[in-house]
């Protein structure tokens, strides 16, 4: 009639009562359930034995958690590039003269790359002298690199860019090969799911 704690009825945990093995087993399936951060898909790895074997469940569970996670963070980083090329536009526009514009593209140039530095410029629609200034800039950006030599090529022959239809959703190539990629996992989401159905 009275009520008495855990450790005086002697009770113990689940977890308590289960091997070794057992414990490994349920780490590693809370490991794979999370597979798609970082943290999980190393601890994973590092682990020096694999009790567990894979099943086609923990499969899906493996893959729809990295799809889940690369979502998320390509939808991050499509939300800081449209914030910063708002940002950009603004200030090229808010400036008076030429020769400051031709300063803040070129910095943008090496900070970003020309490819986008030359949308910014069809965006903005200013002159081809502004594209000329442009495309003298060296360009040391990384990030650009990575962007040109895989997906958009070296040259720059007929820049790519326009509005989402919206005249406050500016788009630059990048922004465009973002959102390819974004519906790409999409589309993959949806075919896991329905092979999972």
């Amino acid at each position: 009639m009275y009520p008495l704690c855990r450790t005086c009825q002697d009770l113990h945990y689940q977890s308590q009562r289960s091997s070794y093995i057992e414990k490994h087993i349920t780490y590693e399936k809370y490991l794979l359930c999370n597979y798609g951060y970082y943290w999980a898909y190393d601890r994973y790895h590092s682990l020096k034995e694999h009790y567990f074997k894979i099943t086609p469940e923990y499969a899906y569970k493996m893959r729809k958690s990295q799809i889940e996670q690369d979502l998320h963070l390509i939808r991050l980083y499509i939300k800081f590039e449209m914030k910063m090329l708002k940002i950009h536009l603004r200030d090229i526009a808010s400036l008076q003269s030429d020769e400051d514009k031709h300063v803040y593209l070129e910095h943008i140039a090496n900070e970003h790359g020309q490819d986008y530095a030359l949308d910014t410029v069809h965006l903005l629609g200013l002159s081809i002298q502004f594209e000329r200034a442009v495309r003298a800039v060296a360009d040391t950006s990384v990030l650009n690199q990575f962007f040109s030599d895989e997906t958009v090529g070296t040259t720059y022959l007929e820049p790519e860019c326009g509005t989402t239809g919206d005249e406050s959703e500016p788009e630059t190539r990048k922004l465009k090969l973002l959102r390819s990629k974004e519906k790409e996992l999409e589309q993959e989401m949806q075919e896991l799911e329905q092979e999972a159905a």
